[in-house]
């Protein structure tokens, strides 16, 4: 047996101990991956590389050997094995990829200062920071035992993708102006964080970046900022202070998803989109959109239940999908004239709803648009031609919600 095969023993969940035989000399891709009881595993010397997510969220895993013929460990190898510590890197290993030890609380690199040196993907240094050359410019990742203040120094300027990912301890991180890049998920449930400031030489700040930071209350952005990436601080549920860039035109997916104690935001002028459920979930109790916004996604304010009134932009012209659903306390809105349509869902459940105006430009009415709303409370004109029947119908807990 030469050979094991890509996702050979994945999810087998009952499995415990491995002891790989001598003859093997390559273990494929998710060969072990969500082997969640898994403790001990035994590598054979002859192994040259660690497969991407070989062992990623063996959760249990507290006892492996990296044997001296490992040269390199590829992407998320060792990601999610929360129980492993005080792993020891052979000086064999020249090459380290994103995320291989996210999660793990101790890697130790054995070997001097040439680490690395043939491939230039892996610079560990005496605090605990990884990069990726010599120079020290690009991130890669802190262990996830780091505990309180952490200062990132002048020479960086990317953070990398999943760096700070599940620091728990990490109260507080000072961001040099140095920085222009700051990649995906790089601050990821980094629930330690009460708040941070990302310096103005900041150009991009990837999906994610911010992402799942429960205890983060406030946030300074940067000022060069064009658009609010995908999911950036959603699920940051403590959130309630954050200023936009007046330069910001689009707030993507799911930006401020989840952001439960948001209850206001100043909107800049040159706003024109707000992407799907970019603020479900959220603690706005009043709402006014500029006039500069022509595009309000697919839920945009989905499930904002401690929101009362609503103020729409004179330039909207279709109120889309489930973008006011399940908003149990709005009871005020104004629909402009100008809008055309309106959509699947989207005031479903929105129970509180009182003398609702659909002006003369609406043509159609959608499935369930109105779903659970009293149907006397809202005025519709002749110009309505495509009312849908269940417009007003109420509708089974179990249909689709559109995600």
């Amino acid at each position: 047996m030469k050979y094991i095969n890509y996702s050979a023993f994945n999810s087998c969940s009952s499995l415990k101990t491995v002891s790989i035989p001598a003859s093997v000399i390559e273990i494929d891709s998710n060969a072990f991956k969500f082997c969640s009881s898994l403790s001990t595993v035994t590598l054979p010397e002859g192994i040259k590389t660690i497969n991407e997510s070989t062992f990623e969220y063996c959760s249990n895993l507290t006892s492996i050997n990296i044997p001296g013929s490992i040269t390199s460990i590829d992407n998320d190898a060792f990601s999610g094995c929360t129980s492993l510590s005080d792993l020891t890197i052979p000086d064999s290993v020249t090459s380290i990829e994103e995320n291989a030890f996210s999660g793990v609380q101790n890697v130790i690199c054995s070997g001097d200062d040439s680490y690395g040196a043939k491939n230039h993907n892996a610079y560990p240094d005496e605090n605990g920071f990884v990069y990726d050359s010599s120079d020290k410019t690009a991130l890669l990742g802190v262990r996830t035992n780091t505990v309180g203040s952490v200062s990132i120094p002048d020479s960086v300027t990317t953070i990398g993708s999943y760096a700070f990912y599940f620091c728990l301890d990490v109260t507080d991180v000072n961001i040099p102006d140095s920085v222009t890049t700051i990649k995906n998920n790089a601050f990821d449930n980094c629930n330690g964080l009460t708040n941070i400031a990302i310096p103005d030489s900041v150009t991009t700040l990837d999906n994610y970046a911010l992402s799942g930071c429960m205890n983060l209350r406030s946030v300074t952005l940067p000022q060069g900022l064009t658009s609010i990436s995908e999911c950036l601080l959603s699920g940051c549920s403590s959130l309630n202070n954050v200023v936009l860039p007046n330069g910001v035109t689009t707030i993507e997916t799911s930006a401020f998803n989840g952001c439960s104690s948001l209850s206001s935001i100043e909107f800049p002028e040159n706003l024109t989109s707000l992407g799907e459920y970019s603020f479900s979930d959220s603690g706005f109790t009043t709402l006014t959109l500029p006039d500069s916004i022509q595009t309000i996604g697919t839920g945009a304010f989905y499930c904002s239940k401690q929101l009362t009134s609503v103020t729409l932009p004179k330039g909207l012209t279709q109120i889309k999908p489930y973008v006011f659903a399940v908003c149990d306390n709005l009871m005020d809105i104004n629909i402009p004239n100008g809008v055309t349509s309106i959509g699947s869902h989207a005031f479903y459940k929105s129970t509180s709803l009182k003398n609702v105006i659909i002006p003369d430009s609406v043509t159609t009415i959608d499935d369930y648009a109105f779903s659970g709303v009293d149907k006397d409370t809202v005025t519709i004109p002749d110009t309505v031609v495509n009312l849908d029947p269940t417009a007003f119908k109420e509708e089974d807990e179990d249909y689709g919600w559109g995600w």
